[in-house]
């Protein structure tokens, strides 16, 4: 069973994340600045750029995130993210550091 690191909602005084889920709040926050929901491809632009595979399903596994049509909320990023609870968890998909070659192969455009 798929244990939430997270809750949203009245409960987030006691959230925890994982040093993975900061990383990735912080990526959407950099690249989306003043953003709280995000398109499906929004979130493939952040996972391609830290290397996953595929989306989190901390993610698209929680119903709460869900906020519409290929559409998640972040309600996190409305906030200070230097102000979250970080765990020492160290579960999670690992993941292929993108180089600098794979970087700019994939800004190229055709």
């Amino acid at each position: 069973m798929l244990q939430m690191k997270y809750t949203l909602g009245a409960k987030d005084k006691n959230m925890t994340y994982t040093k993975n889920q900061i990383e990735f709040l912080f990526t959407l926050a950099k690249m989306f600045p003043g953003q709280t929901k995000f398109t499906r491809k929004e979130l493939l632009l952040a996972k391609t750029a830290l290397g996953y595979s595929v989306i989190p399903v901390w993610i698209t596994g929680d119903p709460q995130r869900k906020s519409g049509r290929a559409t998640y909320s972040f309600p996190e990023l409305s906030n200070d993210l230097t102000t979250l609870s970080v765990s020492n968890d160290t579960r999670g998909a690992p993941r292929k550091i993108p180089t600098a070659a794979t970087s700019a192969a994939s800004s190229a455009t055709p």
